[in-house]
């Protein structure tokens, strides 16, 4: 019993290719992995509209007009609230600004178990919007 009973068929070509010095590159099959299409683009007026508003904020970035490029995604969220294509630009243009983790500081000031990790976090991101280097820990 060799072992080889039990390989696929992609598994002996792959092997043949590795082993065989007679193969020739032009004999290998391309077995692409086969992706099902993504779902079309949305045509509904509230998407496009997002998806307007959304280039809109991302040209604002570009210019470095942050808090512009904020508004035009909060707008672009509010056009279609149940697509999550907004919600990522606007995170894009709320991590350009260091307010990414405003919420969870928020949180985690009213925690009230591990105080001292609270304060941990609270310095990590006074380091961090000042650009200095943060240690890491254990």
């Amino acid at each position: 019993m060799s072992g080889l009973e039990n390989l696929s068929e992609g598994d002996l070509e792959t092997l043949k290719i590795i082993f065989d010095p007679t193969a020739v590159i032009g004999e290998v099959v391309d077995r692409e992995d086969k992706f099902q299409d993504d779902e079309p683009e949305p045509s509904t007026p509230e998407y496009l509209e997002s998806k307007s508003l959304r280039l809109f904020g991302a040209r604002a970035a570009e210019q470095g007009k942050l808090e512009e490029a904020l508004e035009e995604m909060n707008k672009a969220v509010a056009a279609a609230p149940e697509l999550p294509d907004a919600y990522n630009d606007r995170a894009q243009v709320l991590r350009l600004m260091l307010k990414d983790d405003d919420p969870a500081t928020t949180i985690l000031v009213g925690c009230t178990n591990g105080p001292c990790r609270t304060v941990k976090y609270l310095d990590h991101t006074e380091d961090r919007r000042e650009g200095k280097a943060i240690p890491r820990t254990v």
